[in-house]
């Protein structure tokens, strides 16, 4: 099968993925830089799973072909005898995008032999698969079909690197819509006490028992109560849940902890305007690990100065003493002396809030659309010649 001749005005570029839900990591990724890239002449066309919710009209092709999302080893096999049917779609396009690592070996299978494909890297499926056994050589063979590999930050490109040769990559953090956070300054219309705000779904690799530690000593060192408002789904592992939220109840009245589940982006974008700090503390579980946290991204984009701890992705999205406080990885009392420090220095607040508002203005989805497309035209010139 071969390609179709390149276009030389818009490309049609095929962005695979699973769905096109914003609460879910890898929708979000989808949605925004499909949306800035049609803005950079882009033709997008949508291939997700053939029962993929979604709550959002993109304009475009959307073509429901993919099984379900392969995240067991044997799925990871399966998936492949998907590749005509997909092979059909891909063929009409100029460039394949992968935005769901796991679907890395059925692209590579049905993509046309001359036609060029990207591939995000964000995090743990991109690492987890090539870690495995059994699956290790198919992700790593799949790999060499790949001509650029977009990595969202350098940790999750150096996991990558200790398992496999890289093709041509570049580290090219997702984005945010800073002017969709212009209006989140803070107000005084929140609870009584200071606000701290976390969101991701509530499971052990994001760490909301170490954030809950965190803030029961922060409260501490204060004398006064903290508010901590958690948005995120709270089904994705119910037991933890059920365990952290009991923990907070025993926390009470230092940290009177608020579960609102998953929330719209009103919502949250309120909540930005209450609180005064963000925290996520993210941790390694069993090779899961956060490769970015684009949340950080928005909390940065509203103004909202953030505590995290470095290693992995998460440091990559705060700058030390410019836009948060990092401290040491696991160490619980550095966070709550850091918290403590944001929540009650309004003029370390006002320049670390200043600090991150400029930051996420780098960091716009527009920019890293303009920045592929590039890539884009740049792969289909080299194809041409």
């Amino acid at each position: 099968m071969s390609a179709p001749p390149a276009s030389h005005g818009a490309p049609r570029v095929a962005y695979v993925s699973s769905s096109l839900e914003t609460t879910d990591g890898w929708g979000r990724y989808t949605v925004e830089l499909v949306r800035a890239a049609r803005a950079c002449g882009v033709q997008p066309v949508l291939v997700i799973t053939r029962d993929a919710p979604s709550s959002l009209e993109i304009p475009g092709e959307v073509h429901r072909v993919l099984p379900p999302l392969p995240l067991r080893r044997r799925e990871s096999f399966a998936q492949l005898a998907h590749a005509a049917r997909l092979g059909r779609v891909l063929a009409s396009c100029d460039v394949v995008h992968l935005v769901v690592e796991p679907y890395l070996p059925l692209v590579a299978r049905a993509v046309p032999r001359r036609t060029p494909v990207v591939m995000t890297a964000h995090g743990t499926w991109a690492v987890l698969p090539l870690a495995d056994r059994l699956t290790g050589w198919l992700h790593r063979r799949a790999l060499e079909r790949v001509d650029l590999l977009v990595c969202q930050s350098a940790a999750t490109r150096d996991a990558m690197a200790r398992l496999a040769r890289l093709p041509s990559h570049r580290v090219l953090p997702g984005g945010v819509r800073p002017r969709s956070f212009c209006d989140a300054t803070s107000t005084n219309d929140g609870p009584a006490h200071p606000v701290v705000l976390t969101v991701g779904a509530v499971k052990r690799r994001k760490g909301h028992d170490r954030a809950l530690e965190t803030l029961v000593r922060a409260a501490g060192r204060m004398g006064r109560p903290v508010h901590w408002v958690v948005v995120g789904q709270t089904d994705a592992d119910r037991p933890w849940f059920d365990e952290v939220a009991r923990r907070a109840t025993e926390a009470s009245p230092s940290v009177a902890a608020e579960w609102l589940g998953r929330a719209d982006e009103d919502t949250l974008r309120a909540w930005y305007r209450r609180a005064s700090l963000f925290l996520l503390l993210p941790v390694d579980d069993r090779g899961a690990f956060e490769g970015l946290g684009l949340v950080l991204l928005e909390a940065a984009a509203a103004g909202l100065p953030s505590v995290t701890w470095a290693g992995g992705g998460a440091a990559e999205a705060v700058l030390d003493d410019r836009t948060g406080l990092v401290v040491a990885n696991g160490d619980i009392e550095a966070a709550a002396t850091a918290v403590a420090r944001v929540l009650v220095d309004d003029e370390l607040r006002g320049r670390l809030s200043a600090g991150a508002r400029a930051f996420a203005a780098e960091r716009s989805w527009e920019r890293l659309a303009t920045e592929l497309s590039a890539h884009y035209r740049q792969l289909l010139a080299r194809g041409r010649s």
